[in-house]
C-alpha cells in the first residue's frame, strides 16, 4: 500500500473511532435504512437462486443489525449454511457478538474483526463462498481496488452478491450543498474526492463518517474487471414521503438541522451493485 492510500486508510478508521459512540445510539440512518435501505435490499435479492450449506459474508457489519436482516433475507428464499459478519473495528464486533443467536436457525451468524485477507486465511474461506454481501461500505474504502480482488478470490466460481453504497449522485448533491466536509489533502486517482458525510439526528447532533466520492460509472469498471453486474437505484416510496411529517419520520420531512431534505426525497440515495462471477 503506498503512502498515499496509507495516509487515507488512517484517516477514514481515525474518523470511524470518533464517530463509533454516536453510530451506536443513532435514529435517523435507523430508519432510512428501515424505508430505503432494506427495501432496495430485499428487491436486489430476488435474483439470486437459494444455497444449501453455503457459506456467506457480510463485509462492513457493524454493529450486526443489518447481517441479522440479510440472515432472514437468506432463510425466507430457502438458503442454509453460514454467514460470517466482518468488521475492521474490534468495538462494532463486540456490539454484533451481544445479539442473540435465533434458535433452531438455518443460517448460523458468526461474527469477527480484522483485515479481509487474515479473516480469510483464519476461516479458509478461499474459493469457498456462495455470496459476499455489504451496506454502505464501498464509499468508506480508500482501496477499493484491492477490496475488490479480494471479494473475487473469496467467490466460487458461481457466486455472487450485493454491494450498497451511498449513490454518488447523493454524495454530488450534499458536496454542492456544502454539508459535506472536503478534505483537500486527500488526493488520489483511487477517488475523485473526499470528505466527511454527515449523519444528522433529529436532535442536531451530527456527527462525521469517511466518504470516497467515485462516479457510478467508475464503480461500474471496476466492478467489470472480476464480475458481472448490474445496478439498482432506490429513493424513498411516495407513501413514506407522504406520511413522514405527520408520523415524524426522519429524514424524509424537512425539520429543524435535516440537511438531506428535500434532495432525500428525489435524488437516488441508495445504489445497489448486484453480481457475480
Amino acid at each position: 500500500m503506498d503512502t498515499t492510500m496509507q495516509i487515507a486508510s488512517q484517516w477514514a478508521e481515525d474518523l470511524w473511532k470518533q464517530a463509533a459512540d454516536n453510530w451506536r445510539f443513532r435514529k435517523q440512518d435507523i430508519n432510512y435504512r428501515t424505508y430505503v435501505a432494506r427495501p432496495g435490499f430485499e428487491e436486489a435479492f430476488k435474483g439470486f437462486w437459494p444455497v444449501k450449506n453455503g457459506i456467506f459474508i457480510d463485509f462492513g457489519c457493524g454493529d450486526g443489525k443489518e447481517t441479522q436482516f440479510i440472515q432472514a433475507l437468506l432463510e425466507n428464499f430457502g438458503s442454509r449454511g453460514i454467514l460470517y459478519g466482518f468488521d475492521f473495528q474490534k468495538n462494532m464486533i463486540r456490539m454484533a457478538e451481544t445479539l442473540k443467536q435465533k434458535d433452531q436457525s438455518r443460517v448460523f451468524l458468526k461474527f469477527d474483526f480484522g483485515n479481509a485477507e487474515d479473516l480469510f486465511g483464519k476461516y479458509n474461506l478461499y474459493g469457498k463462498v456462495d455470496r459476499i454481501f455489504s451496506m454502505f461500505l464501498l464509499q468508506d474504502l480508500p482501496d477499493i481496488y484491492g477490496h475488490l480482488e479480494t471479494c473475487n478470490s473469496c467467490l466460487k466460481k458461481e457466486g455472487g452478491g450485493i454491494f450498497l453504497l451511498l449513490h454518488p449522485e447523493f454524495g454530488k448533491a450534499m458536496l454542492k450543498k456544502g454539508v459535506i466536509k472536503r478534505n483537500l489533502g486527500l488526493r488520489s486517482n483511487s477517488w475523485r474526492w473526499a470528505g466527511k458525510y454527515p449523519i444528522v439526528e433529529e436532535e442536531g447532533k451530527t456527527f462525521y463518517v469517511p466518504y470516497f466520492h467515485r462516479s457510478v460509472e467508475d464503480y461500474l469498471a471496476l466492478m467489470r474487471r472480476y464480475f458481472n453486474v448490474r445496478y439498482l437505484e432506490f429513493v424513498p416510496y411516495e407513501r413514506i414521503v407522504r406520511e413522514a411529517p405527520v408520523r415524524k419520520i426522519s429524514p424524509f420531512y424537512n425539520h429543524p438541522g435535516n440537511v438531506y431534505y428535500p434532495e432525500i426525497i428525489y435524488v437516488p440515495s441508495s445504489l445497489f451493485l448486484i453480481f457475480n462471477k
